[in-house]
């Protein structure tokens, strides 16, 4: 007897609760597993409150103290002598996994065991692809960028960093653009560039050379990236299709650890609302520089550093490479961690900082020759509903495809990254 679409949505909600979906999720992406999360962010947007600094009525001559307190000392800051703060402003994004199955494949299934095998794999691979894009996200940021062109043929490119190539599957789309601001335009007139939907400029990945860094592409018909109008250039930047702002006036992807933490000092552009170039380190993190330093030496010195700001580094997250050269230098003993409320582990390296022990992870998705140093109690991962989520508000796991023979079903997040005290923490340029 033909397996029913009724009795197949009552048998993938059994079979994957929201739980499930987590612990699919998280597996191999250490700072996305490590994050906490609240999952109750209702509203157009929320304020994160931080404070910057301390009342500054303070003196052995009380008219001091008090005219400053009170604000009325000649060129005294307004609210001199109370806690000053800011607030950032934060929204949530969008974010979407779909997958798919034809009608045919369901009614022709010997029974709904062996078609539930497969859509069990289906979404299990669906659930991986979400984890993947979120966990580089959280550590490259809003842009959505996942490489560099360091080199490219009518049809290759040679990535800047040969680490990123993790960041790429076969059957992919992607864009280059040779910025990262939200004014910048995909390269849409090369040879063979396609439009998907509302997005111009689209090509394929179809091979990825792991060891080398090299992925193979190819557009609609003959394919020539290094032809036409606006071809692919050297140190452009490529992106998942969809994920640039593509001259939209806004970043499409959820803030990372490069956004709350940038590499660069902050300038005057506002953040979710703040102004951090009037105090880089405390609205925007410490920038230290390691790389003329040996691995030991480099630790000691950066928790040191954000001791010194009043940090307790807790956790720090390196790319494989520099893990690797960390581990080689401190000869440590890799000790087991437990995430959370789920069964996962992860192996860490223990330093001590002035304030305690820090647990050094390897996270494939953090960017090779950049590490960050983190109080984790510092960072929450905010969303409307699980991250992701099935969409099943109407009772039914699979809806059908208006326009074609098909079922699909939908992963989705509505979900930002907020930070409330980022001078605790640090980027680090890393030895090599």
């Amino acid at each position: 007897m033909p397996v029913s679409i009724s009795s197949l949505q009552y048998a993938l909600k059994d079979l994957w609760p929201q739980q499930r979906i987590k612990n699919e999720v998280y597996k191999d992406h250490v700072l996305l597993a490590m994050l906490e999360t609240d999952e109750t962010f209702v509203g157009t947007s929320m304020y994160l409150a931080l404070r910057t600094g301390n009342p500054q009525g303070g003196s052995a001559d009380f008219a001091v103290a008090q005219a400053v307190a009170n604000g009325s000392a000649p060129g005294v800051p307004t609210a001199g002598g109370s806690n000053s703060g800011v607030r950032f402003n934060l929204n949530r994004v969008s974010d979407y996994q779909l997958f798919s199955i034809a009608t045919e494949a369901i009614k022709a299934a010997k029974d709904e065991g062996s078609l539930i095998d497969g859509l069990d794999v289906e979404m299990s691979a669906a659930a991986d692809n979400f984890a993947k894009r979120t966990a580089v996200s959280l550590f490259r940021g809003q842009t959505g960028y996942v490489a560099r062109i360091g080199s490219r043929t009518a049809t290759t490119v040679t990535l800047t960093n040969a680490n990123d190539i993790t960041s790429f599957e076969i059957g992919m789309p992607i864009v280059a653009s040779a910025g990262l601001a939200v004014t910048d335009i995909t390269r849409i007139g090369w040879t063979g560039a396609a439009t998907v939907g509302t997005t111009t400029g689209v090509c394929y990945v179809t091979a990825v050379n792991r060891d080398t860094g090299v992925i193979t592409v190819a557009g609609n018909g003959a394919t020539d990236i290094t032809a036409g109008a606006t071809p692919w250039t050297v140190n452009d930047y490529i992106f998942p299709a969809g994920d640039n702002a593509n001259n939209s006036g806004a970043f499409k992807r959820p803030s990372g650890l490069a956004d709350w933490i940038p590499t660069t000092t902050p300038g005057a552009t506002t953040f979710f609302g703040v102004d951090r170039s009037v105090d880089p380190t405390r609205r925007g993190g410490i920038r230290f520089d390691g790389t003329s330093r040996t691995p030991e030496e480099m630790l000691a010195a950066l928790f040191n550093r954000q001791c010194r700001e009043g940090g307790r580094p807790t956790h720090m997250f390196l790319n494989n490479a520099d893990f690797l050269n960390v581990q080689i230098a401190l000869q440590a003993k890799v000790q087991m961690e437990y995430v959370g409320n789920t069964t996962l582990l992860f192996d860490a390296i223990q330093a001590r900082s002035p304030k305690g022990m820090v647990k050094l992870f390897s996270d494939q998705n953090c960017p090779a020759g950049t590490a960050w140093s983190l109080d984790m109690s510092t960072f929450k991962l905010y969303s409307a509903g699980g991250v992701p989520f099935l969409q099943d508000l109407d009772g039914a796991v699979l809806s059908r495809e208006y326009n074609a023979d098909r079922y699909e079903g939908r992963y989705a997040a509505y979900l930002q990254l907020g930070c409330d005290a980022p001078g605790f923490n640090a980027v680090v340029s890393m030895p090599t």
